[in-house]
């Protein structure tokens, strides 16, 4: 005997047939609203201070979104989402600890977009790498050296290790540590060196230039000469600061410490001499 022969298609009609449609309007409403509000994530973060996370931001609304619009419509189909979430906890906790590193990564790369630490285009330092930020996805970050080399950091890395921020402000300090001998005039050192600060264009009148008398060692005094120049003039400005330097140590007629060793030679003591007694 045929079960379906005793099915009535005009009963199943009529029974399904609303909830088909609801659910079809479910879908057809939320996934274009989902869209709609993901392009509209992604406008306002592009227009934040760090819009480079426009894009993950823009997925990571549309993923959720889109999940709950097809829950709405099983549910309206009828599934109990309570033992579908139960499943998908299963799945998820399966799947964690397969994944457990691709999770923590993508954890933090939304705190990362949150945070707003650093850009596109901006040069950062983390974990002995320095170089471009060229990118910025959910699971890494890819950095351009110097050297031109690519590095993936990993979101998790980022999060968990001092993040330096090379051009995150419009100026930046370079400074130049010198070693004079003790016997120098401190007075003609400082001149020298605030004259070297003056010397080019690049080196900013505020702030102001800096000379610091730093310590006394064995060697002589470390006196520092510090002046400001725009970030994009970093290295340059840190090359020259150096040649002016030299340069008015040169016409100041100024030398710097050199590691000398003394030497003392003391004579040699006569040697005792043999006391021999004569036996008889």
């Amino acid at each position: 005997m045929n079960p379906f022969a005793e099915l009535d298609p005009t009963a199943l009609f009529t029974q399904w047939a609303p909830v088909l449609v609801q659910a079809f309007l479910v879908l057809a409403l939320g996934l274009p609203f989902a869209r709609l509000l993901s392009r509209g994530a992604e406008r306002a973060v592009e227009r934040s201070p760090s819009p480079e996370f426009a894009a993950p931001a823009a997925r990571a609304v549309s993923y959720s979104l889109t999940a709950i619009t097809f829950a709405l419509a099983l549910e309206v189909l009828g599934f109990d989402l309570g033992v579908l979430l139960g499943a998908a906890g299963l799945v998820t906790v399966a799947l964690g600890f397969a994944a457990q590193t691709s999770a923590s990564n993508l954890i933090s790369g939304i705190f990362l977009i949150f945070e707003g630490s650093f850009k596109v285009g901006d040069v950062i330092q983390v974990a002995g790498t320095v170089g471009t930020v060229i990118s910025v996805d959910l699971l890494s970050v890819k950095v351009r050296t110097f050297d031109n080399l690519l590095v993936r950091i990993p979101n998790e890395t980022l999060v968990k290790s001092e993040l330096t921020n090379l051009t995150r402000y419009p100026l930046r300090r370079v400074d130049v540590v010198v070693t004079v001998p003790h016997e120098t005039d401190l007075t003609r050192v400082q001149a020298a060196l605030f004259d070297a600060a003056d010397d080019d264009p690049e080196f900013l009148e505020q702030p102001a230039p800096e000379v610091r008398i730093l310590e006394l060692n064995e060697l002589g005094v470390r006196v520092q000469v510090l002046a400001w120049v725009a970030t994009t003039n970093v290295v340059s400005g840190k090359t020259k600061l150096m040649a002016a330097v030299k340069s008015a140590f040169d016409r100041a007629q100024l030398r710097v410490a050199t590691p000398q060793r003394v030497v003392r030679l003391v004579p040699a003591a006569d040697p005792p001499q043999s006391q021999v007694t004569s036996i008889e």
